[in-house]
């Protein structure tokens, strides 16, 4: 996993991005496209019978709501609560992408079930090296230009408080990819559950931020 670091000097010299050729990760500043994604709650219903592989090899079915098992297929990661009242935290296989009958009554259904994993000490689901998402510390981009641990530095974010009592630092770590998080200066956030998305206010729904990049360093 992704460890947040200590801040950087606000001295820094942000270096602009060459404008010959696709950005590299080495440094470069820019405004920054960001999206928000988060974990969502699958609600229950009749429409769909989620299959998912429990923490002990056991095979569990729930039933779902078509609305909130398509959004959680989006995200690809989702937490419910099972017929016990446990919570159990979700990731889908990634090898399997979600296939939609567009003929479904209401949402489409998925066409693959079973591919999705409990992970219980990962409440946000997997990155892209199976590990665990942290809220608004980590975030998408395309592996093919910033690799896993790059760190983006977003001065602006700095103080500012996340609706679920988060005070924001100013660095954020590459953490995860996502099919459609593709090109230079685009980035997908991580932060948190469903409810915390829906609340959030006019300064964290804002597409672009001026943000410096910077890769991650040599082991």
């Amino acid at each position: 996993m992704v460890q947040s670091g200590p801040g950087s000097d606000d001295s820094a010299r942000l270096i602009p991005p060459s404008p010959a050729g696709p950005l590299t990760p080495g440094q470069s500043h820019g405004s920054a496209r960001f999206t928000r994604y988060y974990s969502q709650a699958i609600a229950r219903g009749e429409d769909f019978e989620l299959h998912w592989t429990d923490a002990v090899g056991g095979d569990r079915v729930f039933a779902a709501e078509a609305n909130s098992m398509r959004l959680a297929e989006i995200e690809a990661s989702a937490h419910l609560t099972d017929d016990e009242g446990l919570r159990r935290s979700l990731a889908r296989d990634r090898g399997h992408p979600p296939q939609w009958d567009p003929g479904a009554p209401g949402y489409s259904r998925l066409l693959r079930p079973g591919k999705w994993t409990e992970t219980p000490d990962s409440p946000y689901g997997l990155g892209t090296r199976n590990n665990p998402l942290a809220a608004w510390v980590h975030c998408a981009a395309d592996p093919a230009i910033y690799p896993f641990g790059s760190r983006l530095t977003v001065v602006e974010l700095e103080g500012l408080m996340a609706p679920d009592g988060t005070t924001l630092g100013r660095h954020i770590w590459v953490a995860d990819s996502g099919n459609e998080i593709t090109g230079a200066l685009r980035f997908d956030w991580m932060v948190g559950a469903d409810a915390t998305y829906q609340a959030l206010g006019d300064a964290l729904r804002r597409e672009h931020y001026e943000t410096l990049v910077e890769a991650p360093p040599l082991l």
